[in-house]
């Protein structure tokens, strides 16, 4: 019986059949960034309808643990695919950071799901402004950040 289980094998193997590792079908979670520019002054009304069509300032990019930054696109998205579960700390790596007159507002929703705010920080050991979640397996997390420039009056 093992003989003839071999045999199978190195055909298979001869065919090209191979078997998948379990440990690839665990990389298949990704997470777009929608980085959005508000009114001066902040939303008048809700932060997605006054926001959402407002791209962030060219330049801008993020990266996320484990992965090179990647600069928004002409709508103001970035995408990261190919990433495994794990809490995820997405990282600005380049364009404007938050300070007194501009705040940063981040919203993350699971494949479609209702949205969440996650706490944008910076900290010594990570200047940047940053945020976390947990990615599960196999999700798609969209997360809409919002950079909000106060009025300056």
């Amino acid at each position: 019986m093992t003989i003839f289980l071999e045999l199978l094998a190195v055909f298979a193997i001869m065919l090209g059949i191979a078997a998948t590792p379990a440990s690839a079908a665990t990389y298949n979670a990704s997470v777009t960034i929608h980085a959005r520019l508000c009114p001066t002054g902040g939303p008048t009304t809700a932060i997605f309808i006054d926001s959402h069509p407002h791209p962030a300032w060219a330049g801008t990019a993020y990266k996320i643990n484990g992965h090179g930054s990647k600069v928004i696109n002409g709508s103001g998205n970035v995408t990261f695919s190919g990433l495994g579960a794990a809490t995820r700390t997405i990282t600005q790596t380049a364009g404007f950071q938050p300070n007194e007159f501009l705040h940063v507002r981040a919203f993350c929703s699971a494949d479609g799901g209702a949205a969440k705010e996650v706490s944008v920080t910076s900290s010594s050991s990570n200047p940047n402004a940053h945020f976390s979640f947990y990615l599960n397996a196999g999700s798609h997390v969209t997360c809409n950040v919002y950079f909000i420039p106060e009025s300056g009056a």
